[in-house]
């Protein structure tokens, strides 16, 4: 060995990501177990046999307790890499550790004594995402020299681990791969791998992927400047030199086995293709080079493009509003590069596109994505929402007019003493003046209090006007202001109906949202609160009102002591035109509206439920820009 490196303690190769083998002195058979950090989500790959066991486990200690590992990764079914695996179970005591192999695997590697449940790569579409959004990729590579044998690639930090392949045999071995690596994997690939066909078909996939680092079960660690000629070697090396000429015969009749469901798979393609036309949606996709390579029947109407004029070229931007078009690049170019979504491929999303006729209209998107023959594949399923937005704009207007009333109301309310002052010094000071009791200095001051009265009413009069103010974009505001602002118009009334309104406003951070809809949302649910305990004659009426942050979410929370919802309601609660009002009538519509504000708009959720008092509404929302929101 010709690198001074102490392999008594772990050796991070990579952000997150170490080797925690054991140095076998003199063995030119090393085996090596890898371990991705990463919460209690971490991943162990390869965990190797009971020799290297002791070892391993106190490397592993030195990174994260072991009862942080989530996932153990199994490329294979042999001894060398998975005997150890019930000892580590012991060790780890999770009822959710779960093991990653291949379904043709997982009968195999129970005879091992393993118990815990198995994650089979090509029943989740060769995908693995943990809860805090890691993502591992799997490529197949069958016959590799197992059957379910496959390979994990790690798009972050752009490594491969390869189980046997690109493994070496080394009398003299070295962590790092030198510039003659290929002489020791040479032995190690003509005896292990079946065959140069199928050891080709295995290279073909893994010289699609971006690789910075091969990470191999045996061997050494191969870094970027000797990947792409080590693959170019490795295509021309012969393979399956212990098998004889009769078993050489019976693989070439696997591989055609092979290309025959290869057809078939082409044929399914075909088949979807024509279903993918049928749908009444737009489906568009597009690949790694950012083609668009489908376009079918609804999407040609219903952007007025023929498929000839959107077909294989970067056409995407004809479809796009400009404003839109920075920050569609910028998500798609960060998807490509690390494979990670923050929020695109996670819900409905709503947007605005753009026909060939320049009309910018509203659509609904949902992105899903796919892998295929080292190509990068995102779908786009979009719905056009112009006649369900020019619905739902009524239903708002409506909403709308049944708020102004209620606020005009309170308006009046308010404005009921500040008028009643200025008409009282009004007549005071024509009694006075008539008896001539008024002095220069007694009419100012009377003109100051008028002045103040003025004020006030002109400040009411701003915020109801600010309050139901039409804006279409998203703008910096906080929960802490949005409560404030909604309170600044409904305090007084509510207080002289004797009901106690409490706040514990504890979230000032700036978010980026609709702030004048999320206005409408409070107010409507505070209105709500104060029909409950005025209808049910409640003792001690109160209404609570707190903000706070939970996780990436902000929320307003608005709860009662008017007894609750009753159960048989709650669940469609926010349906259309049902309506919790005892005595008064109800539009049934505060609620509905409230809902698509924020979950459709503002793309959060509003959620309801009942405490020991009454009534709690939760309104939870994200702050983002668009940026973001394609990130």
């Amino acid at each position: 060995m010709t690198q001074k490196m102490d392999f008594s303690y772990p050796v991070e190769i990579a952000s997150r990501c170490w080797w925690v083998g054991m140095y076998m002195e003199d063995d030119p058979f090393q085996c090596h177990p890898y371990l991705i950090k990463n919460g209690n989500e971490s991943i162990l790959i390869d965990p190797g046999s009971m020799l290297e066991f002791d070892h391993v486990v106190k490397k592993i200690e030195e990174i994260t307790p072991l009862s942080q590992i989530k996932y153990i990764v199994l490329h294979h079914q042999d001894p060398d890499l998975a005997a150890a695996v019930p000892a580590l179970e012991k060790l780890i005591q999770r009822d959710d550790l779960q093991i990653v192999s291949h379904s043709r695997m997982s009968p195999l590697l129970k005879h091992y004594g393993i118990i815990s449940s198995y994650y089979e790569v090509d029943r989740h579409h060769m995908q693995l995402e943990t809860k805090s959004g890691l993502r591992l990729s799997f490529v197949a590579t069958p016959y590799c020299h197992s059957p379910g044998a496959f390979v994990t690639y790690d798009p972050k930090n752009k490594i491969l681990f390869s189980g046997d392949i690109f493994g070496g045999i080394e009398s003299s071995w070295s962590f790092y791969a030198k510039e003659d690596y290929f002489e020791q994997a040479k032995q190690f690939h003509s005896e292990y791998m079946p065959s140069r066909e199928i050891f080709n078909y295995a290279l073909n996939n893994i010289e699609a992927l971006e690789i910075d680092l091969i990470a191999p079960q045996h061997g050494s660690i191969i870094q970027k400047p000797y990947i792409e000629r080590l693959i170019k070697q490795m295509k021309q090396l012969d393979c399956g030199l212990y098998i004889d000429k009769s078993y050489h015969k019976s693989l070439l009749s696997t591989i055609e086995e092979l290309e025959r469901k290869k057809g078939e798979i082409k044929k399914e393609k075909l088949k979807n293709e024509l279903i993918l036309e049928a749908s009444s949606n737009a489906i568009i996709a597009i690949n790694k080079a950012k083609e668009v390579i489908l376009f079918n029947k609804s999407a040609e109407q219903m952007f007025g493009y023929s498929k000839e004029e959107m077909l294989y070229g970067d056409t995407l931007a004809n479809i796009i509003p400009d404003y839109l078009l920075g920050a569609h690049n910028k998500g798609l170019d960060s998807f490509l590069h690390t494979g990670v979504s923050k929020h695109a491929c996670q819900k409905d999303l709503e947007f605005e596109a753009v026909r060939k006729n320049g009309e910018i209209f509203p659509i609904r998107i949902n992105f899903g994505f796919q892998q295929t023959d080292g190509d990068v594949i995102i779908v786009a399923n979009i719905q056009d929402l112009t006649y369900e937005k020019q619905k739902e704009e009524v239903l708002q207007r409506q909403n709308h007019l049944a708020q102004m009333g209620e606020m005009l109301g309170m308006i009046a309310h308010q404005w009921k003493q500040p008028i009643s002052a200025i008409s009282t010094s009004v007549v005071t000071m024509g009694v006075k003046a008539e008896r001539d009791m008024i002095g220069k200095g007694e009419v100012l001051e009377y003109a100051k209090k008028i002045t103040r009265y003025i004020e006030h009413l002109n400040r009411t009069m701003d915020d109801f006007r600010n309050f139901f103010k039409p804006n279409k974009n998203r703008a910096k505001t906080s929960c802490d202001t949005i409560v404030t602002m909604v309170l600044d118009i409904v305090k007084m009334p509510i207080s002289n109906k004797g009901i106690a309104l409490y706040t514990d406003l504890g979230c000032n951070e700036t978010l980026i949202t609709y702030g004048n809809e999320l206005n409408q949302v409070v107010l409507n649910l505070i209105k709500n609160a104060e029909d409950a305990l005025l209808e049910r004659e409640i003792e001690n009426p109160t209404i609570w009102i707190r903000t706070y942050r939970e996780e990436e979410l902000y929320v307003i929370e608005v709860r009662d002591n008017a007894g609750g919802i009753d159960e048989t309601v709650i669940d469609s609660i926010f349906d259309m035109f049902v309506s919790t009002k005892l005595e008064k009538e109800g539009t049934g519509l505060g609620l509905y509206m409230s809902k698509i504000i924020v979950e459709e708009h503002c793309m959060g959720k509003l959620l309801v439920g009942n405490t020991a008092e009454g009534a709690c509404f939760r309104v939870m929302v994200p702050s983002l820009d668009m940026d973001e929101l394609l990130a």
